[in-house]
């Protein structure tokens, strides 16, 4: 009678590809849905998931003087509301020595209203250009759950 596999390394394998879709499913079911989450620009193109009525602060870098800033392109307002959105100073040691140019953090406040899929988007693009080109993107998948 032949083993059905060669090799401990072959058996494990089988395992990990076999038993991926259901780690995938679990990681998305076991843990509860956040109710407070901050969310910086290393999540560009995640998935993050959220409760209804909890608050998602993003934090992206910005520099206001070169007339870039962070623009919100989509969001589905049915799902999610802007509840604020400010630039926060620069710290206070970069105060000190007075740096021009000094990145500074845009910061977005945003609750959500009901459970569902949103799509967060935003560019980095001067608002005033007619046909403003963005100089990035970030993009933001929430999935909205009862908590």
């Amino acid at each position: 009678m032949k083993p059905p596999f060669k090799s401990l390394q072959s058996l494990l394998l089988t395992l990990l590809i076999g038993m991926g879709p259901m780690a995938a499913c679990q990681s998305l079911t076991s843990h509860p849905p956040a109710d407070e989450m901050t969310v910086t620009e290393a999540a560009n193109g995640s998935r993050v998931v959220l409760a209804v009525g909890g608050r998602l602060d993003l934090q992206l870098p910005t520099q206001p003087g070169t007339g870039y800033g962070w623009q919100l392109l989509e969001m589905p307002e049915a799902l999610l509301k802007l509840t604020d959105q400010k630039i926060a100073p620069p710290s206070r040691e970069e105060a000190d020595r007075r740096l021009l140019g000094t990145t500074q953090i845009h910061q977005f406040h945003f609750v959500a209203l009901a459970a569902g899929k949103a799509h967060l988007l935003l560019g980095y693009r001067r608002a005033w250009e007619k046909a403003p080109k963005d100089l990035e993107r970030f993009a933001l998948e929430i999935v909205i759950q009862e908590p």
